[in-house]
């Protein structure tokens, strides 16, 4: 590595008359030095030298050496100047580098001229290179162009020989905001215009090894646009923040931060080592394969609220908990000891439980009263132990079931016989009264005898009345047919019969509390409409808002192009709370595949509900 010259003169305009080792990228910097020594008071015509250093960065840095024409010659400010070019991995002290100056100084100085023989054997020595990735110059940064000159005496009294501020002592990064540094020997006598007087103390740059891999973890560093592997020994100027950045993948990035130029403070510590978490590496479902993706989720207690949290090595090491809850399920918790991109959680339908008490009387071999607990899938509002009521006190009694149905087989009996006797004397009563009329005088009350006419008026009204009963029945069984028969219901089919012309509008519209009264409708022995009540009450009871989520649908289930709705899936959407971001996951007119899917998934809980059917035939009374 080789030392850069170039000579230029300004007698007659700027000139260059000697050059060695020349590259036009360092070079360009070598301009004219007069807007530099016109501020300095009684330079020019002196036949004096000064030094000035300009920082390039990575290019390293210019030394101009400056020497005044003699005084009398030439025009205000002419000088000749020597150009040394340093490269900024160059392993150059200040002793050696004074050596060179003094050496161009004293051509300059010679009547003869330059020597060219002398300059290229001083110019073509190599000298040693840093043993680094970046030089301290690269942290500086390039040439400052609008900065100010920066005047540093040297010399008897001001504590410093130039030799001790050439070499690294030039790596200064307070040096950043000067265009360049005027080195002036004190003994000179020269005073400054302008600028600023330079007097802090120089500091060496630093050596930082670059760290060895760290479990994995490779070490970057991090500049104000990129970061750049580290990899191999940087020297960086003193009191120089330096940021590290350790990256290993699957894990989030260490930042660390170089004090006082302890290497060991970029060592990665172990609970600073955080792997990368995901919320969509959790697949969520329940029994019924059914994705839950709206589940909360805490991790170590901490709800997983963004895409990616983390978690530290340690905390895996003795186990991770991941809590998911559900509306409509229980709770589940699990531990990890490994983070994977598919971790399966499955959720239990949420159990519904109701205590109820059995006195001692009505249980057998009781010592007290016994409290029984019955736990559901579904909130149930009657008495589900088949032979038992619950009284107003919360006890339950035992009714046996023969003797139950013998009571009010006895009560319909003697309702039926008394209601017969009641229409007999309202009959007598009527037919009397028509035959009895009441007069002034004596006896006030006469016999009437009406002519007996015969007509067959009240037969044909009798039979079209059971016509139209007959037909009332037909369209009712044909109503209930389509309701039982078919899974979406369609609005112009209900509209068909009297039974369901408003049903579509109110299931549409969410109105609750019009399903609800279904229950007292010729329509409540249809098991569909049974379940679209008991998922009316639940959403009721539960203060469930189903309209929410179906902005886009102006707060109906359906758009106003959709005329038909899959009932199993308007079920669980009104017993199902939503937020407003929340998008609608399934709709009536869904794709053929879902479709295929959800007959799938009712296809199953048809068989479910009928086997459950089946156990409930066989419960008979009594615990």
């Amino acid at each position: 590595m080789k030392l850069g010259l170039i000579i230029k003169s300004t007698n007659a305009g700027e000139q260059e008359v000697f050059s060695i080792n020349k590259v036009e990228e360092w070079a360009k910097f070598a301009a004219d030095s007069r807007s530099i020594i016109k501020d300095l008071e009684g330079f020019d015509g002196s036949g004096k030298s000064v030094i000035i250093a300009k920082i390039l960065g990575c290019l390293g840095y210019l030394i101009g050496v400056v020497k005044a024409r003699p005084e009398g010659s030439g025009r205000p400010n002419d000088n000749t100047t020597a150009w040394i070019h340093v490269p900024a991995k160059m392993n150059i002290t200040g002793n050696e580098l004074n050596s060179v100056i003094m050496y161009v100084e004293e051509q300059l100085a010679a009547p003869m001229g330059i020597n060219p023989a002398i300059l290229n054997e001083l110019f073509t020595k190599e000298y040693a290179n840093k043993d680094v990735k970046y030089s301290a110059l690269a942290f500086i940064g390039g040439y400052n162009t609008e900065g100010s000159i920066g005047w540093r005496y040297y010399g008897i009294g001001t504590g410093y020989a130039l030799h001790e501020l050439l070499g690294n002592s030039l790596v200064q990064t307070s040096y950043k905001k000067y265009k360049c540094i005027c080195f002036v020997d004190k003994s000179l006598n020269l005073s400054t215009v302008g600028g600023e007087i330079i007097k802090s103390e120089p500091k060496e740059p630093i050596m930082v090894e670059a760290p060895v891999d760290n479990n994995g973890f490779t070490a970057f560093i991090k500049t104000k646009n990129q970061e750049i592997p580290f990899t191999d020994a940087i020297e960086i100027p003193a009191n120089t923040p330096l940021t590290v950045v350790w990256k290993k993948d699957g894990y989030f990035d260490i930042e660390k931060e170089l004090i006082e130029s302890n290497a060991s403070s970029l060592s990665i510590k172990d609970n600073e080592r955080k792997l990368v978490f995901k919320r969509s590496w959790l697949r969520i479902s329940d029994h019924r394969s059914k994705h839950l993706n709206d589940a909360e989720i805490f991790v170590n207690g901490k709800a997983l609220l963004t895409e990616i949290t983390e978690i530290s090595e340690a905390a895996l090491r003795e186990g991770v908990s991941i809590r998911v809850s559900h509306q409509g399920y229980e709770p589940k918790e699990k531990v990890i000891n490994q983070i994977s991109s598919n971790i399966e959680i499955r959720l239990d339908d949420k159990q519904y439980s109701k205590e109820y008490t059995l006195r001692i009387e009505d249980g057998k071999n009781l010592e007290s009263d016994a409290i029984i607990t019955v736990k559901m899938s579904n909130r149930y509002t009657g008495m589900p132990l088949k032979g038992y009521r619950s009284d107003h006190d919360g006890y339950i009694v035992y009714e046996n079931n023969l003797m139950t149905k013998i009571k009010w087989f006895a009560i319909g009996v003697a309702s039926v016989f008394v209601f017969g006797l009641l229409w007999a004397g309202y009959e007598a009563l009527d037919s009397w009264v028509d035959n009895h009329e009441f007069q002034l005088g004596w006896p006030p009350i006469t016999e009437v005898k009406k002519q007996t006419t015969y007509s067959t008026t009240s037969k044909d009204t009798e039979l079209e009345s059971e016509k139209a009963i007959a037909a009332k029945d037909s369209l009712k069984e044909k109503a209930c047919t389509y309701l039982s028969s078919n899974e979406i219901w369609h609005k112009d089919s209900l509209a068909m019969y009297d039974l369901t012309k408003d049903l579509f509008d109110n299931m549409n519209s969410f109105k609750i509390e019009d399903l609800i009264k279904l229950e007292s409708s010729e329509l409540k022995e249809v098991e569909q409409i049974k379940k679209l009540i008991s998922a009316a009450r639940q959403s009721k009871e539960d203060n469930i808002k189903p309209y929410i989520g179906k902005e886009d649908h102006d707060g109906k289930y359906n758009s106003a192009t959709d005329l038909g709705i899959n009932i199993d899936n308007y079920i669980s959407w009104i017993t199902e709370k939503h937020s407003a971001a929340q998008k609608k996951a399934k709709g009536d007119t869904s794709k053929q595949s879902k479709k295929k899917e959800n007959t799938k998934s009712d296809s199953g809980k048809k068989e479910q509900s009928a086997s459950d059917g089946t156990k409930k035939d066989n419960i008979r009374g009594g615990i």
